[in-house]
């Protein structure tokens, strides 16, 4: 875990994830997957990621269940 410093020295912990978990997950917000009006799909991270979409899937899966279960 490490712990990075938010807005105004608010202090949050957050999960080390694998690169390519990482990779996705940060992909997946950063083009609006997690929107309250998706922006993206998995395949749309897939075709921009150049992965299959499996494999968008499960990292996607394990990086949330990570983040979730810290």
């Amino acid at each position: 875990m490490r712990i990075r410093n938010i807005l105004d020295g608010d202090l949050i912990i957050t999960p080390s994830l694998p690169k390519k978990r990482y990779l996705v997950i940060s992909t997946t917000v950063k083009r609006g997957y997690y929107d309250t009006l998706r922006k993206c799909t998995q395949k749309d991270i897939t075709d921009y990621l150049g992965i299959k979409q499996g494999s968008v899937a499960e990292y996607l899966q394990n990086a949330e269940s990570t983040i979730i279960n810290s």
